[in-house]
């Protein structure tokens, strides 16, 4: 869902300007140039709101390929989907050799690391898992645990002592 809304939230962004500059019966150079200052106008709020979810997040100022906002969809399309079952979905890229894993957000895709593929599958899928687990390593205590605890609920018969669990036995023999 987090992916749908992303994409149908680039899509709006690009056909947004020209759909409002068209209504106005203008010329074609002037839908162009409105087009263009409004896609102008999305590259540097983009650029500012990156920078500054970077400067919130890791205390520095990001790559700019390592978060993408929706505006600039098309550059997310070409990944690949990969799921965790613990964790959900991520999205993968390749190029020159190495794997970058992205997490999918409504407005933004967040690089989170990189790997080196030599072509062995299995052991992209292992390093993917144990830097997931590296990152993650906190909700996924708490998702262990809460299935735990899920477990022992379901396992537990319902009886506060041994006397309650007698007597009901007793019950449903009468």
């Amino acid at each position: 869902m987090k992916r749908f809304i992303y994409i149908l939230l680039g899509i709006i962004s690009t056909i947004t300007p020209i759909l409002i500059s068209i209504n106005d019966n203008k010329l074609a150079i002037e839908v162009l140039l409105i087009a263009m200052s409004t896609y102008l106008g999305y590259l540097v709020v983009s650029i500012f709101w990156v920078l500054f979810y970077g400067m919130i997040k890791d205390g520095e100022p990001p790559n700019p390929s390592y978060n993408i906002p929706f505006l600039f969809w098309p550059f997310a399309l070409r990944r690949k989907k990969i799921y965790y079952s613990d964790l959900g979905y991520f999205y993968i890229s390749f190029k020159d050799g190495e794997v970058n894993v992205y997490k999918q957000t409504p407005l933004m895709s967040h690089f989170l690391f990189n790997v080196s593929f030599g072509g062995d599958v299995d052991g992209l899928r292992v390093a993917i898992k144990n830097h997931l687990d590296d990152i993650y390593h906190r909700e996924l205590e708490q998702i262990r645990n809460k299935k735990e605890l899920k477990n022992s609920l379901k396992k537990w018969d319902g009886y506060i002592d041994i006397k309650s669990k007698r007597d009901d036995k007793l019950n449903q023999i009468l």
